[in-house]
C-alpha cells in the first residue's frame, strides 16, 4: 500500500512541475522574439509623408529610427547636433519629456526620443511645411542620419521608404 501511494504522489507532483516549467519558458520565448525583431529594426530609418489634398493645410513628414542607445544620450546628442547647425533654431525644449521643437523659416519640426528599454530608444522627427509647400523630407532624414553618426550608429533609410 505504501508503494502505491508513493507512485501516485510522484505522478501528481511531476505534472504541476512540468506545467510550471513550460509556463515559465513562455516569457523567455516572447522576449527572444522581441529581441529578434528589434535587432532587425535597429538603425532602419522609416519615413512617411502626408500631403494635404486641398493644398491649404501643412504637409507633414515623419522619420523614425530605433537606436541601441539610452534615450537620454540620444536626446543629448540630438540637442548638440542641432545647436551646431546654424540653419535651424530650437524654439522649445522639454528635457524631462526628451522632446524639442526646431524652426527653419516657415518650417517646424518636433524631435522626440522615447525610451524602449534601458539601452534602446526610438528617435522620431515630425516636420511640417507651410501650406502649399512640401516638407524638407531629405533634411528630416538627414537630421536622423546626423544624430546616428554622432552616436556612432549605422542607420540607413529603409528600402521600402520613398526617396
Amino acid at each position: 500500500m505504501k508503494l502505491t501511494l508513493n507512485k501516485s504522489l510522484a505522478k501528481l507532483s511531476t505534472k504541476p512541475l512540468i506545467a510550471f516549467l513550460c509556463m515559465s519558458m513562455v516569457p523567455d520565448l516572447a522576449f527572444s522574439q522581441w529581441v529578434f525583431v528589434a535587432r532587425h529594426a535597429i538603425g532602419r530609418i522609416e519615413q512617411v509623408t502626408q500631403n494635404s489634398p486641398s493644398g491649404n493645410q501643412s504637409a507633414t513628414e515623419v522619420a523614425t529610427v530605433i537606436l541601441d542607445a539610452p534615450a537620454q544620450k540620444v536626446f543629448e546628442v540630438a540637442v548638440n547636433t542641432i545647436q551646431q547647425n546654424g540653419n535651424v533654431n530650437i524654439s522649445a525644449m522639454n528635457p524631462q519629456k526628451l522632446s524639442l521643437t526646431i524652426n527653419r523659416g516657415d518650417q517646424t519640426a518636433t524631435l522626440a526620443v522615447n525610451p524602449l528599454s534601458n539601452d534602446t530608444s526610438q528617435l522620431m522627427i515630425v516636420g511640417t511645411a507651410a501650406p502649399g509647400a512640401t516638407p524638407q523630407t531629405t533634411q528630416i532624414v538627414d537630421g536622423v542620419i546626423r544624430v546616428c553618426n554622432q552616436l556612432g550608429k549605422d542607420c540607413k533609410l529603409a528600402s521600402n521608404a520613398p526617396q
